[in-house]
């Protein structure tokens, strides 16, 4: 009988994409792949969409961050109240993260 970490990966179908040839290889799951894909688009929209921010909204741009931003702190103002405010910021990071995960099982077998 196997590991269960290895029945598991059989049961998620989660095969290895690459291995890295170090202490005797190690086995990169296609999951870790589609996570750093995940992480490096959110990292590069993140510095497109915050580059150049003034003070005074002038572009179209700023303006649409910072609706989405008002709309995430509201929605989870609204959910958890003032005292959750400080939570914002995580929620909206996993919303994010979730969101583009889905999307990109669209798109990766």
């Amino acid at each position: 009988m196997g590991s269960l970490a290895e029945e598991l990966m059989n049961e998620l179908n989660c095969e290895t994409a690459f291995t890295i040839p170090v202490f005797g290889g190690i086995p990169v799951p296609e999951s870790v792949v589609a996570t750093w894909i995940i992480m490096a688009f959110l990292v590069v929209a993140s510095l497109y969409l915050t580059r150049n921010l003034q003070i005074v909204p002038t572009g179209k741009r700023q303006v649409f961050v910072e609706s989405c931003v008002t709309f995430l702190q509201d929605f989870f103002t609204g959910i958890f109240g003032e005292h959750g405010k400080r939570y914002v910021p995580y929620l909206g990071t996993v919303l994010l993260f979730i969101g583009c995960a889905n999307l990109i099982g669209l798109f990766w077998h």
